[in-house]
């Protein structure tokens, strides 16, 4: 069946949030983008059962346009 996770995280100085995950051993894709720096959860819905995935949250500013580089 399809399965979901919700991420939580501590906030820090940024302007929003870019999440990414990768499945197994493959290569990370972002699948969120958090606008409001005050939100610091994310749902990931339609996960598969017995499959790995590793998610990481990068902060950014929209001064820079880039990630912030914490992980």
């Amino acid at each position: 069946g399809s399965q979901a996770v919700r991420l939580n995280w501590t906030k820090v100085s940024a302007d929003g949030y870019h999440i990414y995950m990768k499945s197994g051993t493959g290569s990370y894709i972002q699948v969120g983008d958090i606008t409001d720096s005050t939100t610091t959860t994310y749902r990931k819905n339609n996960l598969s059962n017995g499959v790995t995935y590793t998610f990481k949250v990068s902060p950014y500013n929209n001064y820079s346009g880039t990630d912030a580089g914490v992980n």
